[in-house]
């Protein structure tokens, strides 16, 4: 299975991809002496924050084709 987090409209899905990804970079990182990659803890105030872009950025497109139609209509 292939996840391309630019594509996933739901945050939840790539949250799910990123906590482990980022605490695996950090256990490396200190397993070698390094400090942490990503040395945050995502809240949940942070998580809404991030699906609320992620909810514009998915919607863009949407808008720029209603625009269009909008457009044309007039």
């Amino acid at each position: 299975m292939t996840f391309d987090p630019y594509m996933a409209p739901d945050m939840s899905t790539i949250i799910d991809n990123w906590i482990p990804l980022s605490s695996l970079i950090n256990n490396l990182n200190r397993a070698v002496g390094q400090p942490d990659a990503y040395p945050f803890i995502l809240s949940p105030p942070v998580i809404e924050k991030l699906s609320f872009i992620n909810d514009l950025v998915h919607q863009a497109p949407a808008l720029d084709k209603l625009a269009e139609l909008e457009a044309a209509e007039a």
